[in-house]
This record gives C-alpha cells, sequence and structure tokens, in this order.
C-alpha cells in the first residue's frame, strides 16, 4: 500500500552555532544537517554550506521528493513560481544512508550558507524544505 504524505517545513537559519541539527519531517526519514566549511583551493573556493543528511529509518523502501526555497535576502532560489523550482528525488532501501558534500550544489544534499571571499555580501537568512512527498514501496 502506497502511503503519500505532504509536508512543508521551514527551517529558519539565522545563528549557525549549532553542530547538527534533526528536522523532523516524518516518522520514517531521518533528516539531519551540519555547516561546514569548504575549502578548494584549486579553484579558490571558500565558503559555509549546509550539509544534509537523509536516513531512512523504516523496513521499507523510501521514495521521497522535495524542493528547498533558500533565502539570502537580496535574492531567493526556489521562489520563483513552481514551474522554476528544482524538484529533487530520492529512494532509498531500508537503513539506507545518504550524505551531502561540499561544492555538490546540484545533488540537492547541500545549500550555501555564505561565501568566504572578499567583498562577497550574501548570507542565507532562512531555508525551507517544501514539499515534501515520500512515498513507501
Amino acid at each position: 500500500m502506497k502511503k503519500t504524505l505532504l509536508f512543508c517545513f521551514l527551517i529558519c537559519v539565522f545563528d549557525f552555532c549549532f553542530s547538527q541539527e534533526v528536522l523532523q519531517i516524518d516518522p520514517r526519514l531521518k533528516v539531519q544537517y551540519i555547516e561546514e566549511i569548504c575549502h578548494d583551493a584549486s579553484k579558490g573556493k571558500h565558503q559555509k554550506e549546509l550539509l544534509f543528511q537523509f536516513k531512512n529509518i523504516s523496513n521499507s523502501i523510501l521514495e521521497f521528493e522535495y524542493s528547498f526555497r533558500i533565502d539570502y535576502g537580496t535574492y531567493c532560489v526556489g521562489c520563483a513560481s513552481q514551474e522554476h523550482i528544482k524538484v529533487h528525488t530520492k529512494t532509498l532501501s531500508p537503513n539506507q544512508v545518504i550524505n551531502g558534500e561540499c561544492f555538490d550544489k546540484n545533488s540537492g544534499l547541500s545549500a550555501v550558507v555564505q561565501v568566504l571571499a572578499p567583498g562577497a555580501k550574501s548570507e542565507l537568512k532562512s531555508i525551507a524544505l517544501d514539499n515534501v512527498k515520500i512515498v513507501e514501496k
């Protein structure tokens, strides 16, 4: 039997003094994130990122999708009309874990908090994990 749950969860990220945060989205899916300082000297990239971890804590295969709404104050990613929002889809086996990595912006497992470069002005004000749909297979 397929079960679909719709959730909208807003994470306000004004104070980054945490080491790890756990989001309660669904009893079958554990979502955590950490702030990491990421450096790639060969490309001259230095930035703070939120790295997400999704863990299936059920005994079933879970397929889920979600999108991000990331507000930097001066601009917002994923805040435009629905047809311009990037939807991420993941499938996790029972007890499987997937982790975000630095500079992996297309995976849907990380978000830039702040570029650590002289003159960089944009800093993350808030991030929303939106339109979460979970289907048990």
